[in-house]
């Protein structure tokens, strides 16, 4: 602290003698001195960022309470009591010793003793990863959680602590004295892509007090039961995982696998809180749908660079075809993705074109009809690099023969993405050639001119039909 005064001192001292001896003598040198002096030591506190103290006497409380607020805390004991209202009183009596307390619902919030009465469960879910999180950020040294130890994320709760150096623990004087008769699905695991033809893995994670073979896990999809299992219990709250292997075959696109707890007549029908004895997960059965589809209908580097670049800039997953005889399309795997790379028929790709988000056709010509060039006519959003005049007929663009010629690209005309073509060096891009010739009309989006004295000619045009959506390159 001195040696930061004398510095300070020494900086206003070096300041005044430059002010007075180097510098043109002014009206009202002293008051301007002094602002001068002012800015200089408000710009050493800036760079300094003292602290304040607390003179109080005493700092923040060290110990906070993360209250669980998921809709599981309703659930009520064996005596009757509800688990939300046993929780929330001890997390008052926890108060009034000084700690602070949170409440891990949909939202962290913090609570007073006045306010935690009036507060209702509210989460779907047990996270309080992100209240633990709050709570040392504040400064807290020691975490107690209120809970009902159905936890969806402990392992992230146990590695904040590690990592914070924060000391956790669950406190326990406010449950029930009997366990609470509460069986629930904990989890429920799928994968997001299966094979359609193989059986599916499917695993169950039970958890709760549950006596010997008195429940059963029946697995569904889509509403029908597939299999069903028993699962053995016993004294005391434990997990029980269960593996499934649903027999196929599996109609593909987006199936609702479900797993419920069904329980035997001797069980009863007693359980604490019902709505988790069922969980679900989407499946999406067979190969997933592309957001972009580009088929490249004759080699070349452009559909090479142009496949990722696409998926980049859009975000969507993006597959890529390469003709390689009249009704053979290999797909265009990167080295080392791990993928398989099988070709598909022409009808194939038909149908992932009428699917996909976005086609990309490139070299489109007089080969490209059939039930291909019908599919990508009717895609709702199509980009198509047109070889000849046969080609852009696909997209609805009358063209006429190839002009083999340097056209240089001008600045954009009007069109809608004019914007998004604006500060483009247009200048600096190399010739294109050759160009397929259509009459200037609306839609034109980029053009292109073989001299300053020749007429401007579209080389990519837009086309809109109803929902459906088109830009043709023409060059």
């Amino acid at each position: 602290m001195t040696v930061a005064i004398v510095v300070l001192a020494l900086a206003g001292g070096l300041a005044a003698w430059t002010y007075f001896r180097l510098e043109f003598p002014a009206p009202g040198r002293p008051f301007l001195l002094a602002a001068r002096l002012v800015a200089l030591a408000g710009l050493a506190a800036i760079l300094w960022n003292p602290e304040a103290a607390d003179w109080s006497g005493r700092g923040g409380p060290s110990r906070y309470v993360v209250l669980d607020a998921s809709l599981s805390m309703t659930a009520a004991g064996p005596d009757g009591a509800v688990l939300w209202d046993r929780a929330a009183a001890r997390a008052e009596a926890l108060a009034a010793e000084g700690a602070r307390v949170l409440v891990a619902g949909t939202r962290v919030r913090a609570a007073t003793a006045g306010s935690l009465r009036s507060a209702v469960p509210d989460a779907s879910e047990s996270r309080l990863a992100p209240a633990f999180s709050v709570a040392a950020e504040a400064g807290a040294r020691e975490v107690v959680l209120l809970t009902d130890r159905r936890l969806q994320d402990p392992v992230a709760l146990a590695a904040a602590a590690r990592r914070l150096d924060v000391g956790l623990s669950v406190d326990t004087a406010w449950g029930p004295a009997a366990p609470v008769p509460n069986l629930g699905v904990a989890r429920l695991l799928v994968p997001a892509a299966p094979d359609g033809t193989a059986p599916l893995p499917v695993r169950v994670e039970v958890e709760g007090d549950w006596g010997e073979d008195s429940v059963s896990v029946a697995v569904s999809v889509d509403g029908v039961v597939r299999e069903s299992r028993w699962l053995g219990g016993g004294p005391g709250r434990r997990l029980r995982a269960a593996e499934f292997a649903l027999s196929p075959p599996f109609a593909p696109g987006a199936r609702r696998i479900s797993a419920r707890i069904v329980r035997s007549a001797a069980a009863g029908s007693a359980d604490a809180f019902p709505p988790d004895d069922e969980r679900a997960a989407i499946a999406r059965i067979g190969a997933a749908e592309p957001g972009i589809l580009l088929v490249a209908l004759e080699p070349g580097w452009e559909a090479r660079f142009l496949l990722p670049v696409l998926e980049q800039v859009t975000g969507l997953p993006a597959q890529g075809y390469l003709r390689t005889g009249p009704r053979r399309f290999h797909p265009m795997v990167a080295p080392g993705a791990g993928k398989t790379a099988e070709e598909i028929g022409a009808d194939s790709l038909a149908a992932l074109a009428g699917r996909a988000g976005l086609v990309v056709a490139m070299g489109a010509d007089a080969s490209s009809g059939g039930a291909l060039g019908a599919a990508i006519a009717n895609a709702p959003r199509l980009l198509l690099f047109a070889d000849d005049s046969a080609g852009a007929a696909i997209a609805a663009v009358a063209a006429g023969d190839p002009v083999a010629a340097e056209w240089y690209v001008e600045d954009a005309p009007p069109s809608p993405i004019a914007g998004e073509l604006a500060g483009v060096s247009w200048q600096g891009l190399p010739p294109l050639a050759p160009l397929l010739p259509v009459a200037r009309g609306e839609g034109a989006a980029i053009v292109v001119r073989r001299t300053a004295e020749t007429e401007a000619r579209p080389a990519v045009v837009l086309r809109e039909a109803g929902a459906r959506r088109a830009a043709t390159a023409l060059a």
